[in-house]
């Protein structure tokens, strides 16, 4: 496997047993006898995420991953294949890998949705009608005062969504707050907004 950095090798190193390897690395720290023994089983590791992954670049990447991974947990586990051991870490690994990746098409997804809702419901939005009136003076103040007793957090997201015309998308990024999250806070403060507008009315 030609991307992973290859380590001198000590003779000495070659002619131990994987069991003597992990013996002598936990005695001394040196990461030598890490590195041969990953010289040794590198290619059954690559084939593995290949196996799982399906996509060569994601495959070389997580045999970096699963290197770092012995290298960290060697000294404080108790191996007694290390072969299987390897194995079982670099099968983890690919579980652990493709759920990141689910996940990630998940929230992808749920953007989307709500990105979708959100354009259907802005076209008859009452709240975006009288931002956008700028012709009535008395309608923008009772608006301002309104805005000015929403919460920090509902008050940016209605300015980001709204005045900025950001997306949810978007506006999660800028804030950190969750696609959700960013909904519901818009949600609340439109909600407070309505009662508080029909109250001056009155």
């Amino acid at each position: 496997m030609l991307w992973v950095k290859k380590h001198t090798r000590e003779n000495a190193c070659q002619h131990h047993s994987d069991e003597s390897l992990i013996q002598l690395y936990k005695q001394t720290g040196k990461e030598i006898y890490v590195a041969e023994l990953f010289q040794r089983y590198v290619d059954k590791v690559y084939i593995i995420a290949r196996k799982y992954l399906k996509d060569r670049e994601a495959s070389k990447d997580l045999v970096m991953v699963v290197f770092e991974k012995v290298l960290k947990n060697l000294h404080k586990t108790e191996v007694k294949t290390f072969g299987n051991w390897v194995h079982t870490i670099t099968r983890n690994e690919c579980t652990h890998y493709h759920r990141q990746v689910n996940n990630q098409a998940q929230k992808l997804s749920e953007w989307s949705d709500i990105e979708r809702n959100s354009q259907n419901s802005v076209e008859n939005d009452q709240l975006l009608r009288l931002i956008e009136a700028e012709d009535d003076a008395a309608s923008k103040k009772a608006l301002e005062e309104a805005m000015s007793t929403l919460k920090d957090h509902h008050r940016r997201c209605i300015k980001l969504f709204y005045y900025d015309k950001k997306s949810y998308k978007e506006i999660s990024e800028i804030t950190g707050f969750t696609p959700n999250e960013v909904k519901s806070y818009i949600q609340h403060a439109k909600n407070n907004l309505r009662k508080k507008l029909t109250k001056n009315k009155d």
